[in-house]
């Protein structure tokens, strides 16, 4: 057993405090990692064991066992930045990335397709090593959505540590190397902020999916002026993002096909859905009924499905 190999809490530090700093160091030494659950809560009520006069009783070796501590590991702790260090903490290592995501709101990866994208996206950004904060534009953190991106080791920041998306822009966007606005009513809020305060950002446009095209579609069935100058008003909202941004992402081809027929000097990628495949417990064969997946926050999704049973499936 690991903890009686390093000999256990050393008894230096008896009765009490720095022993199990002690062992924590020991164990990195070891070569091992030592690893914390950011999901966990402590909840410690100061003072009730050994009181709060550090003088005095079992609250004094406090500072004698730091003193203790600090002369044992005094070569570690001179390659540790000091304790509120952000900047050296959040400095890349072995070429990360930091990276900024923000999106309406923490992706709902149950709910709606481009959530799943989303949380697909920041999942594979983390696997690539990069340091990735997310903030939803309502700043709300929604059980249990926020705890899944903290076990991917995402950052989620939120209301009431930030008031405002502006407010971390102006104290944290030093270091930043790329900024991710998703959907285009978002990215038109934040993107003068970001350009600000972040400089240095690449900042990528994710379109999510070309809203003007859908929009345009939707007014030429319908014959509806105003539906049509509804479009035109958002060709030329998300036109001047693509003109602001570094980059943009589309889902498919065929929009990449024409926004660089449209602006051919501009970087277009495509980042479509990301879909994990599952092994099937049920043969195609043997099932039966229709299943339709998505959100009816969203209007083609409506008409898609009423579509299907008045004209389809009649």
């Amino acid at each position: 057993m690991l903890f009686e190999e390093l000999g256990g809490f050393d008894e230096r530090y008896a009765p009490a405090y720095y022993e199990d700093a002690d062992l924590a160091f020991k164990v990195a030494q070891h070569g091992r990692k030592v690893l914390y659950q950011p999901l966990s809560m402590v909840i410690h009520h100061e003072g009730v064991t050994s009181g709060t006069d550090i003088s005095a009783g079992t609250k004094r070796y406090q500072d004698l066992n730091r003193a203790t501590f600090t002369a044992a590991w005094e070569q570690v702790l001179k390659e540790k930045p000091v304790n509120g260090d952000l900047r050296t903490y959040e400095a890349p290592k072995n070429g990360q990335k930091r990276i900024l995501v923000i999106d309406h709101h923490l992706p709902l990866i149950d709910r709606d397709s481009g959530s799943l994208r989303m949380f697909r996206i920041l999942t594979i950004l983390r696997q690539l090593g990069h340091r990735v904060t997310f903030i939803p534009d309502n700043l709300a953190d929604i059980p249990p959505y926020g705890d899944e991106l903290r076990k991917r080791g995402v950052e989620v920041i939120h209301y009431p540590y930030i008031k405002t998306v502006r407010d971390y822009l102006q104290a944290r966007s030093e270091g930043i190397d790329v900024v991710i606005l998703s959907r285009c009513d978002f990215a038109s809020k934040h993107i003068a902020d970001v350009r600000l305060n972040a400089p240095q950002a690449r900042l990528i446009f994710d379109t999510v999916d070309l809203h003007f095209l859908r929009e345009e579609r939707e007014a030429e069935l319908a014959q509806d002026p105003e539906l049509k100058q509804g479009a035109l008003n958002r060709r030329q909202l998300e036109y001047k993002l693509i003109d602001q941004a570094d980059e943009t992402w589309v889902v498919s081809p065929v929009e990449q096909e024409l926004l660089q027929s449209e602006r051919p000097e501009k970087s277009i990628e495509v980042v479509s859905n990301i879909i994990e495949v599952e092994s099937l417990p049920t043969p195609f064969s043997l099932r039966r009924d229709i299943l339709f997946i998505g959100s009816f926050q969203h209007t083609p999704n409506v008409d898609a499905v009423l579509f299907f049973i008045r004209d389809i499936f009649h």
